[in-house]
């Protein structure tokens, strides 16, 4: 993930709410399983 934000703002709420988000979404930001190297993909 990443976030932008301005200088002012509060890293802990900033972090506090990425975590939030990765709690709800993470499932759907898992990457697939790929194939070892030299191997095409499936």
């Amino acid at each position: 993930l990443l976030v932008t934000t301005t200088r002012d703002a509060d890293i802990g709420e900033v972090s506090y709410t990425m975590s939030e988000l990765i709690n709800e979404i993470g499932d759907a930001l898992t990457p697939q399983v790929r194939a070892p190297a030299g191997q095409p993909p499936h």
